[in-house]
């Protein structure tokens, strides 16, 4: 049985605020946060489909990066992603302007 894609809301409210997104990296020994990167250029909507997930939050979503996340954030990014050496995470904030 093929599993059916989920058409998820798309999220419509970021005209009330500024969304800032960061990637982040951690050492998968010691969990010690390496560095970070800026990736303001995405929106929620991209997040909702680089996540395949339903943001009910549009104030602030953090999400664990797995392969196939890393390899459409590594379209966007200037860090080179080593999934196999750190743990990564996306976390989104919304800031009222």
């Amino acid at each position: 049985m093929t599993k059916q894609p989920v058409a998820y809301p798309k999220v419509t409210s970021h005209r009330q605020y500024d969304i800032h997104v960061k990637l982040f990296w951690f050492t998968k020994r010691g969990n010690v946060m390496v560095d970070e990167e800026n990736i303001d250029q995405l929106t929620l909507q991209d997040l909702q489909d680089i996540f395949d997930i339903y943001i009910d939050n549009d104030i602030y979503n953090v999400w664990q990066v797995n392969t196939r996340h890393a390899r459409n954030l590594q379209k966007i990014t200037q860090h080179n992603i080593a999934i196999d050496r750190y743990y990564y995470f996306v976390e989104q904030q919304a800031i009222q302007d």
